[in-house]
């Protein structure tokens, strides 16, 4: 049985997850501004991808497509994530 029963389901969590860390330490994210990486996650079941830019500061998350182009794309299916 899936975790998570719908993209937007997933979203919620992820975003919940990022808004944790920012607000809970402000620099928890640094590693990924450092690295200077943007970040393509495509999930399978449910569909849906997000992408972290590392290349501004303070990190940026896109819930959804987006025009950004990742360096590292990676596909998997959201369970796994």
């Amino acid at each position: 049985m899936p975790i998570y029963h719908s993209t937007e389901q997933l979203y919620d969590c992820l975003q919940t997850l990022f808004t944790r860390i920012l607000s809970e330490s402000p620099d928890g994210l640094d590693s990924l501004s450092d690295s200077k990486l943007i970040f393509r996650f495509e999930c399978t079941v449910p569909q849906g991808e997000f992408t972290i830019n590392g290349r501004v500061k303070p990190v940026e998350t896109h819930f959804g497509p987006t025009s950004i182009k990742p360096v590292l794309d990676i596909v998997l299916p959201a369970d796994t994530l």
